[in-house]
């Protein structure tokens, strides 16, 4: 991408990357690059656990580019759960991705209150977040009601692999709270994965 990034900045609450960089670590950071990511802030705090940061790897990967849900749900999941957490760093990153993925700009800037615009989305979008808001606000725990209408709109496989994206992104957002990660520039992106 083009950027030389200090790997040792102090990004978060925690110290900065100690020297010399793990080769693990810089197997991890070249993969992201050749995947077309900038190294994220994000990036910096997870190698402090260089094996959990690899096993993460491929999650995220699959989150991003693989599975039979469409992307713009997986996005709608992942930003609205990472708005509910408050984590304004997956925000920031994430929004984007639903306007690449065909949600309009004003449905993105309303998801935060979707239940106040329910006008600019579609029933299939409206189940989804239905989903998302109850279990990710009530510890897991989703009504009938509302689990019957996100079953009407999706398979199996699409509803585990939402459910996935949403407390993938939920969780994630606690530690990078707790961590106060300092926001990327606008310039640094994450990779885009599959659309």
């Amino acid at each position: 991408m083009g950027e030389q990034r200090d790997y040792h900045e102090k990004v978060s609450r925690l110290p900065g990357l100690p020297k010399p960089l793990d080769p693990n670590v810089k197997d991890i950071f070249d993969d992201s690059i050749a995947r077309g990511s900038h190294i994220l802030n994000l990036h910096l705090v997870t190698a402090h656990a260089p094996e959990l940061a690899a096993a993460r790897k491929p999650l995220i990967q699959a989150i991003r580019s693989a599975g039979k849900a469409e992307r713009i749900y997986r996005e709608i999941a992942i930003t609205r759960a990472a708005q509910m957490v408050e984590c304004d760093y997956e925000v920031h990153h994430h929004k984007p991705f639903c306007v690449q993925c065909g949600l309009s700009e004003e449905a993105v800037a309303a998801l935060d209150d979707w239940q106040a615009n329910r006008n600019l989305f579609d029933a299939k979008q409206l189940a989804l977040l239905g989903f998302v808001e109850e279990m990710c606000g009530n510890k897991g725990k989703v009504s009938d009601t509302v689990f019957d209408e996100y079953a009407k709109h999706f398979s199996a496989q699409e509803m585990v692999e939402l459910a996935t994206c949403a407390s993938t992104y939920y969780g994630g957002g606690m530690d990078k709270n707790a961590f106060n990660i300092m926001a990327d520039p606008d310039y640094r992106k994450p990779a885009p994965g599959k659309f």
